[in-house]
C-alpha cells in the first residue's frame, strides 16, 4: 500500500487522505481539488474482486458531464516520476495521468464519476495500452476525414456521392465505371 504522506500533484502541498471511490475500492483524495491518487495495489485488488467486466455504456446514451482538463504536467505523488497522460477517448473528453513506474493513476476531480457513468471504470488499464491508443488515434483520424469531406462537399452533395459510391462498389463492372469516371479524356 502507498504512504499516507502523499501529497497533491496539482497544489504540491496538500495531503492526501483515504476516500472509498468503490466498495473495496479506496483512494487517496485531495480535498482541495477533488482529485484522487489509485495506486496500482489497490486498483488491481479491487479490479480481480470487482468480478465481470463490465460493457461500456455508448456516450450518446447519457449526458457525461464535463470535466476541464487540467494541462500542467504533473509527478506521481508516490515516487516522484512524471505523470503521463494518455487520453480516454470513446465520448469521454479528458486524459488520465499515469505513473510508468510504479502504474499509479491520477484521476482529476470528476473523471472517476465520468468513468464509472461509461462503465469504463474497471477498464482504466486498457487506457494505457498501445492497442486502445492506436485505436483512439485511428477513430479521430477517421472523424477529421469524415469533417473535412462534409466541409468540402456539403451535407446533400457527400450524402449523393455515397449512393453513388455503394452503387458502384455493387456493381459487377465496378472497374469499368471507375476507369469510366477517371478518363479525362475528350469524348467521353
Amino acid at each position: 500500500m502507498p504512504p499516507t504522506t502523499l501529497t497533491c500533484p496539482i497544489d504540491k502541498h496538500t495531503l492526501l487522505t483515504d476516500h472509498t471511490l468503490e466498495n473495496g475500492l479506496t483512494s487517496q483524495s485531495c480535498a482541495a481539488c477533488g482529485g484522487q491518487w489509485l495506486s496500482a495495489e489497490r486498483y488491481w485488488s479491487w479490479r480481480h474482486a470487482h468480478g465481470e467486466n463490465l460493457p461500456e455504456r455508448p456516450a450518446d446514451e447519457l449526458e457525461t458531464p464535463a470535466v476541464p482538463e487540467i494541462s500542467k504536467g504533473k509527478l506521481c505523488p508516490q515516487d516522484g516520476h512524471i505523470l503521463t497522460p494518455y487520453r480516454v477517448g470513446h465520448g469521454v473528453g479528458f486524459s488520465l495521468d499515469h505513473c510508468g513506474h510504479c502504474g499509479g493513476i491520477w484521476l482529476d476531480g470528476g473523471e472517476w464519476d465520468v468513468l464509472k457513468a461509461r462503465n469504463l471504470h474497471d477498464d482504466i488499464h486498457y487506457v494505457f495500452s498501445d492497442v486502445w491508443q492506436s485505436d483512439l488515434r485511428r477513430k479521430e483520424r477517421a472523424e477529421a476525414l469524415e469533417q473535412m469531406w462534409l466541409d468540402k462537399l456539403g451535407e446533400e452533395t457527400l450524402a449523393e456521392a455515397r449512393r453513388i459510391k455503394i452503387w458502384i462498389e455493387g456493381h459487377p463492372k465496378r472497374h469499368e465505371l471507375i476507369a469510366f469516371l477517371l478518363h479525362s479524356g475528350e469524348g467521353v
